[in-house]
């Protein structure tokens, strides 16, 4: 892979060079977590905010005010790829035209890391979708982590425009919480001058999840990674029920609480990354990953 030295120019670019991923005053709206006490929850706002060319390559800088580096990224139809900060490179963060059977590594993050950089991503299905009448082309993904020589498969959707929908912009971010504590996930919002995405139960993208709203339906779970036995504790709640779902989208296990905190035995799944969903007898639930290892 041709390596590409990190000189850095501020230009202007002409319509001729616009790209569909990460235009200019597009925005994206991911889910933070930190699984360590005290366990907290928010999110990280990123904006595509400038044209920037690295050695001569036409790229777009992509910005959070709480997120300690920019990410410089580019297409060329439809492979969409990422400037590797300390490794001087780019790399493939996904390709829209991948076929089923296709597949890449994952961006290779520059930080002591907990899976290995031979971890990968591949497609099982694509398939288009409208979204404000503007057809979207998609990628049903599997991410497989390589951590402890032990495989967790997640999958995912990749969408065009959007990038990744169930983790963040750099899918190793769960394997790395050495640049940015605790862990960005799920994309929640996006919006850019065509198209504007949501995700369902999302009521406000900057206000829904408030520091009010956080601290009331704050949930532990710890530990996370875990093994035989973990405990949940939804502060607010005193009943509540939380059902167990695979990679593959199986329930594996479901209990109802009536007091907390409340330890749960795990013992008996099998390795890997899980989504787990509590719901309240009101109808309110929150959702978070679990990692059995």
């Amino acid at each position: 892979m041709r390596r590409i030295a990190p000189l850095i120019a501020l230009l202007c670019f002409c319509a001729a060079t616009a790209q569909d991923w990460a235009p200019i005053g597009a925005t994206w709206h991911y889910r933070w977590l930190l699984f360590e006490p005290p366990p907290q929850e928010g999110y990280h706002r990123f904006e595509a905010t400038a044209d920037t060319v690295i050695n001569g390559q036409a790229t777009r800088k992509v910005i959070s005010p709480s997120y300690p580096y920019p990410i410089y990224t580019h297409d060329v139809n439809g492979l969409a790829m990422i400037f590797v900060p300390g490794l001087d490179l780019f790399d493939t963060l996904f390709n829209i035209n991948a076929l089923p059977g296709d597949r890449w590594g994952m961006v290779p993050l520059p930080e002591p890391m907990w899976c290995t950089t031979e971890s990968w991503v591949e497609v099982v299905d694509t398939g288009t979708t409208l979204m404000n009448n503007v057809p979207l082309r998609w990628l049903a993904v599997d991410y497989h982590y390589l951590a402890e020589e032990v495989e967790y498969v997640e999958p995912d959707t990749i969408m065009e425009r959007l990038g990744s929908k169930r983790n963040f912009m750099l899918p190793h971010e769960w394997c790395n919480q050495s640049v940015n504590p605790g862990v960005i996930s799920d994309l929640y919002c996006y919006s850019d001058a065509e198209i504007d995405y949501v995700e369902p139960g999302i009521v406000d993208c900057d206000l829904g999840m408030g520091i009010t709203q956080v601290e009331r339906s704050r949930l532990e779970v710890y530990p996370n990674p875990g093994s035989d036995q973990l405990t949940f504790n939804w502060h607010g709640h005193t009943k509540y029920s939380v059902t167990f779902v695979d990679a593959l989208g199986r329930v594996v296990l479901q209990d109802q609480f009536s007091t907390g905190p409340y330890p749960v035995g795990v013992s008996e799944l099998c390795f890997g990354i899980y989504t787990v969903h509590v719901r309240s007898p009101s109808g309110e639930r929150v959702s978070t990953k679990w990692i059995k290892r």
